[in-house]
Protein backbone atom coordinates (compact mmCIF):
# COMPACT_ATOMS: atom_id res chain seq x y z
CA UNK A 1 0.00 0.00 0.00
CA UNK A 2 1.15 3.47 -0.70
CA UNK A 3 0.29 6.38 1.33
CA UNK A 4 0.68 9.88 1.21
CA UNK A 5 1.17 12.63 -0.78
CA UNK A 6 3.41 13.13 -3.58
CA UNK A 7 3.93 15.90 -5.41
CA UNK A 8 4.36 15.39 -8.96
CA UNK A 9 3.69 17.09 -13.08
CA UNK A 10 2.65 16.64 -16.26
CA UNK A 11 4.73 17.16 -19.52
CA UNK A 12 4.33 19.14 -22.56
CA UNK A 13 1.25 16.77 -23.56
CA UNK A 14 -0.40 16.65 -20.22
CA UNK A 15 0.64 13.15 -18.90
CA UNK A 16 2.23 12.17 -15.94
CA UNK A 17 4.84 9.96 -15.34
CA UNK A 18 4.73 7.32 -12.19
CA UNK A 19 7.60 7.40 -10.03
CA UNK A 20 9.66 3.87 -11.47
CA UNK A 21 9.70 2.76 -7.58
CA UNK A 22 5.79 2.56 -7.73
CA UNK A 23 5.33 1.29 -11.22
CA UNK A 24 7.30 -2.33 -10.35
CA UNK A 25 5.27 -2.62 -7.64
CA UNK A 26 2.26 -2.29 -9.28
CA UNK A 27 3.49 -4.39 -12.54
CA UNK A 28 3.72 -6.74 -9.86
CA UNK A 29 0.96 -6.25 -8.24
CA UNK A 30 -2.11 -4.68 -10.03
CA UNK A 31 -1.45 -5.77 -14.04
CA UNK A 32 -0.40 -2.15 -14.66
CA UNK A 33 -3.91 -0.87 -14.25
CA UNK A 34 -4.70 2.01 -11.95
CA UNK A 35 -8.14 4.00 -10.62
CA UNK A 36 -8.04 7.58 -10.72
CA UNK A 37 -10.77 9.48 -8.93
CA UNK A 38 -11.17 13.30 -7.23
CA UNK A 39 -10.93 13.20 -3.51
CA UNK A 40 -13.58 16.15 -2.18
CA UNK A 41 -10.89 17.94 -1.15
CA UNK A 42 -9.54 18.44 -4.66
CA UNK A 43 -6.27 15.94 -5.02
CA UNK A 44 -6.05 13.30 -7.28
CA UNK A 45 -6.79 9.57 -5.41
CA UNK A 46 -4.60 6.69 -6.98
CA UNK A 47 -5.73 3.21 -6.53
CA UNK A 48 -4.28 -0.35 -7.70
CA UNK A 49 -7.46 -1.60 -9.65
CA UNK A 50 -7.83 -4.57 -6.98
CA UNK A 51 -7.79 -1.79 -4.07
CA UNK A 52 -10.07 -0.10 -6.06
CA UNK A 53 -12.87 -2.42 -6.44
CA UNK A 54 -12.33 -2.77 -2.45
CA UNK A 55 -12.66 0.66 -1.89
CA UNK A 56 -15.92 0.51 -4.27
CA UNK A 57 -17.48 -1.75 -3.08
CA UNK A 58 -17.68 -0.18 0.86
CA UNK A 59 -18.88 3.04 -0.93
CA UNK A 60 -21.72 1.53 -2.33
CA UNK A 61 -22.66 0.60 0.53
CA UNK A 62 -23.22 4.16 2.13
CA UNK A 63 -26.19 6.11 2.11
CA UNK A 64 -26.38 8.34 -0.55
CA UNK A 65 -26.30 11.50 1.65
CA UNK A 66 -22.96 10.34 3.61
CA UNK A 67 -20.00 12.95 2.95
CA UNK A 68 -16.58 12.38 3.49
CA UNK A 69 -15.12 13.64 6.68
CA UNK A 70 -11.72 14.59 7.54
Amino acid sequence: MFQGASSLSLDAKGRLSMPTRHRDVLAATAANQLTITKHPHGCLMVFPRPEWETFRERIAQLPMAAQWRT
